[in-house]
C-alpha cells in the first residue's frame, strides 16, 4: 500500500461526525476494509456513514454476514468475523456482491477474504486508545482508492 494518513477522535460523538463527514467523499464502487478489536467502532462508523446517506436502521452484519442497506449509495455490509476458511467465503458468492452498481461496500475483518481479498481499496484501521479515543489508521489499495484517500487527506486537515 502506497497512501498512508491518520485521525484521532478524541470521543465516540468525533467518531460519529467523522463518519459524517466521510459519507461525503465515499463514491459508489469504493471498497472500504475495516479492522480494530471487537467495540472498536467499526459497524458505528458504517452506521454514521449510512445516516447520512438517509438510512437509519444499521446493524452489524456478525450473524448475517451480509447486510444490505437501501440508501443512496447502496450499502453493502460484510462482517467476515465468524468464517474460518476461504471455502466458507466461497459459499457467499462475493463476486455477485462486488457487481452491484451504485454501490459501496465496506467489509469487517477483510483479512479473511485472503486470495479474494479486492485489488483495490481503502483500508481502516480503529484503535482503542483510553475510554472513547480512537486512533483511525488508513491505507490504500489501487490508483482510485489512493485518489479517494488523498480527497479524504484534503478534508480532514
Amino acid at each position: 500500500m502506497s497512501d498512508y494518513m491518520e485521525v484521532r477522535c478524541n470521543s465516540l460523538e468525533e467518531l460519529a461526525s467523522f463518519g459524517t463527514r466521510l459519507a461525503g467523499i465515499l463514491k459508489p464502487g469504493d471498497v472500504v476494509l475495516l479492522a480494530g478489536d471487537l467495540g472498536a467502532g467499526k459497524t458505528t462508523l458504517v452506521s454514521e456513514i449510512c445516516r447520512a446517506w438517509g438510512f437509519n436502521e444499521v446493524s452489524s452484519p456478525t450473524f448475517t454476514l451480509i447486510q444490505t442497506y437501501e440508501c443512496e449509495p447502496r450499502v453493502f455490509h460484510l462482517d467476515l468475523y465468524r468464517l474460518d476458511s476461504e471455502r466458507e467465503l466461497m459459499l457467499l458468492d462475493l463476486d455477485r456482491v462486488f457487481d452491484q452498481e451504485n454501490a459501496v461496500f465496506f467489509i469487517e475483518w477483510a483479512e479473511k477474504l485472503g486470495s479474494l481479498m479486492p485489488n483495490e481499496y481503502v483500508a481502516i484501521s480503529i484503535a482503542i486508545l483510553d475510554g472513547e479515543k480512537r486512533q483511525l489508521q488508513f491505507e490504500a489499495k489501487g490508483s482510485g482508492a489512493e485518489q479517494r484517500l488523498k480527497e479524504i487527506d484534503s478534508a480532514f486537515t
